[in-house]
């Protein structure tokens, strides 16, 4: 299998921009019901007195990095991001909250980690798919092997493209991973699907990870449940920020796109409109 090698020029593997201010807020909303939906920010790990030191890949504006070092002060939680401004801000809320626990450092995934062998207990990954070349998986894996202890605990957490009753959702949901197979990020032979999650167990299993498990849930976001006012607006804020790379991958020309994301965000206001996401968290022990 053939890795791209690493590149000063690598952000552009990521389709939004990591420095808009929307994508930062949608990131922060979206934390928040992503850990609601698996149940919290370790809920598979009974003895979280053990845990020490996590790692939080691709961190975002840090919010589970934060409700894990709120909720566990005992546990040092260092987070990275190749943005920039997600990362001077999540420095500045640690700052003021007075979070001691809390490092976070701008880096590039599709680098070589910047921390020694064996350094911690947990490296946790959640939504990673947008920037990951399906082919740069298994490298990132094996990083993560590199840095964690023996006995350690990789989780992945992912989730697909909504299923719903709306003919433009579906139509926006088509264009959107058909764009990310064409640019390489999907594990879909067909584009219908991202298809990360029926994955995440085999490259767990492909570093040789043992008692490889798994956590599943649903994200409703139907009209008239708590869930719709979040996802509509989720979906106005990132159907905005992959229009570019739907007109680079040519999926959709532009004017095709601003009609239909007109007609998507007026369905997702009916009444009758209906859609769940599937949220998937796959984790494994790491042997050495």
């Amino acid at each position: 299998m053939t890795i791209p090698q690493e590149s000063a020029s690598s952000k552009i593997a990521y389709f939004l921009d990591a420095e808009n201010a929307a994508e930062m807020a949608r990131l922060m909303r979206q934390d928040r019901d992503f850990t609601q939906a698996l149940g919290g920010t370790l809920p598979e790990i009974q003895d979280l007195a053990s845990i020490h030191d996590v790692l939080d890949i691709a961190c975002g504006p840090g919010g589970w990095a934060f409700e894990l070092a709120r909720t566990q002060p005992h546990m040092r939680v260092t987070g990275f991001d190749i943005s920039h401004l997600m990362i001077e801000y999540a420095r500045m809320q640690a700052q003021l909250q007075g979070f001691n626990n809390l490092h976070f450092l701008e880096h590039d995934a599709l680098q070589s980690l910047p921390f020694p062998d064996n350094s911690f207990d947990v490296v946790n990954a959640r939504l990673i798919f947008g920037f990951m070349p399906s082919v740069a998986w298994p490298r990132l894996l094996r990083e993560c092997v590199r840095v964690i202890r023996p006995g350690g605990r990789i989780r992945l957490s992912e989730y697909e493209v909504s299923v719903s009753n709306g003919i433009y959702s579906e139509r926006m949901s088509a264009l959107y991973t058909e764009a990310l197979r064409r640019a390489g990020k999907s594990f879909s032979p067909d584009g219908r699907h991202i298809a990360v999650l029926p994955m995440l167990g085999r490259l767990l299993r492909d570093i040789d990870c043992r008692n490889i498990q798994n956590r599943a849930n649903i994200f409703d976001l139907s009209a008239g449940t708590e869930g719709h006012t979040h996802g509509y607006d989720n979906f106005m804020v990132l159907y905005k920020l992959v229009q570019p790379m739907l007109v680079k991958t040519g999926v959709a020309t532009q004017s095709e796109i601003d009609i239909l994301y007109a007609q998507v965000m007026n369905e997702m206001q009916q009444d009758h409109f209906c859609a769940i996401i599937f949220y998937a968290t796959f984790w494994g022990e790491v042997v050495k």
